[in-house]
């Protein structure tokens, strides 16, 4: 159990594909991003009677291609990936709580991963470093991701 008044930031990156196709790699990161979700939602859960409110996550999902290697500092071993994609997925994750989404995905991510879905409405967000607004998709309940990686299974 972590104090109350205990505080911590956490940002993580992950790259998927880096030895297969893009649309698998892109439906991989959409399914990554729907298990953490679950396991937030689960743990929120457990912990409800300790919470004041729950707790919230902020993914931001991109696809794209990234130079990525492996570096060592010290001790500790890192996989930095240089290039637009993370740059853009981490600016997608800043603007989860703005817009009200646990998980903001770019069109590119969408559409590799599910192809062109009929139902979907995509909206433009202005991102910092951008000079024209990009199309992504917002989720706000873990019901629509789960759709959404169901059709991205069987397509």
């Amino acid at each position: 159990r972590v104090p109350a008044a205990a505080v911590a930031l956490l940002a993580v990156m992950s790259v998927f594909g880096a030895d297969g196709p893009a649309h698998d790699a892109a439906r991989e990161a959409f399914q990554a991003a729907l298990t953490l979700w679950e396991g937030i939602d689960a743990l929120n859960e457990d912990l409800r009677q300790e919470l004041n409110e729950p707790l919230r996550i902020g993914i931001g999902l991109h696809v794209g291609v990234a130079v990525v290697g492996t570096e060592w500092t010290g001790s500790l071993e890192g996989m930095p990936f240089l290039g637009d994609t993370g740059n853009v997925a981490a600016r997608l994750e800043a603007q989860t709580k703005r817009l009200g989404a646990t998980l903001i995905a770019s069109k590119e991510a969408v559409l590799m991963a599910a192809g062109v879905p009929n139902d979907l409405t995509f909206a433009p967000v202005m991102l910092a470093g951008k000079q024209e607004p990009i199309e992504v998709l917002c989720f706000r309940d873990s019901d629509a991701l789960r759709q959404l990686v169901g059709a991205a299974a069987s397509g």
